[in-house]
C-alpha cells in the first residue's frame, strides 16, 4: 500500500512538470498545489544551504505551469487553514529520500542546477 501512495506521490510531480500541456479541473489544482508547497518546505528545511524555494521552482519557464496554478500554489502557501493538509503531504513523503532526491532539485535556484 505504501508503495503505491509513493508511486502516486510521483505521479503528481509528474504531472507538475507537463500541466502546461493540459488543463485540470480546480481540485486538481488544488492537489498539486498543496504537494508543491509540502515538498518545497521539506526539500528547504532538509537542506538550507541549498536555497531551495517554491518562487524557484515556479520562475523556471521550462516547467509550464499554468497562471491559474500559481495563483493556486500562491494562494495554499499563504493559507494557514492549509495547514494541516500539507502536513499530511510531508507526513507521507517523509520517509520517501529518494524521492526528495529528485524532486529537491527542481526547488533550486537556476544557476545551481
Amino acid at each position: 500500500m505504501r508503495l503505491i501512495q509513493k508511486s502516486g506521490f510521483l505521479l503528481v510531480f509528474v504531472a507538475l512538470s507537463s500541466v502546461g500541456q493540459i488543463s485540470f479541473p480546480t481540485n486538481d489544482d488544488h492537489f498539486i498545489a498543496v504537494t508543491a508547497v509540502a515538498i518545497g518546505r521539506m526539500c528547504a528545511e532538509q537542506k538550507p544551504e541549498m536555497n531551495y524555494s517554491l518562487q524557484n521552482l515556479l520562475s523556471m519557464p521550462d516547467r509550464g505551469v499554468t497562471s491559474e496554478l500559481k495563483k493556486e500554489i500562491a494562494k495554499v502557501d499563504a493559507d494557514p487553514s492549509l495547514q494541516d493538509e500539507i502536513m499530511a503531504i510531508q507526513i507521507h513523503a517523509a520517509g520517501d529520500f529518494s524521492a526528495m532526491k529528485y524532486l529537491c532539485p527542481s526547488y533550486a535556484p537556476k544557476d545551481t542546477k
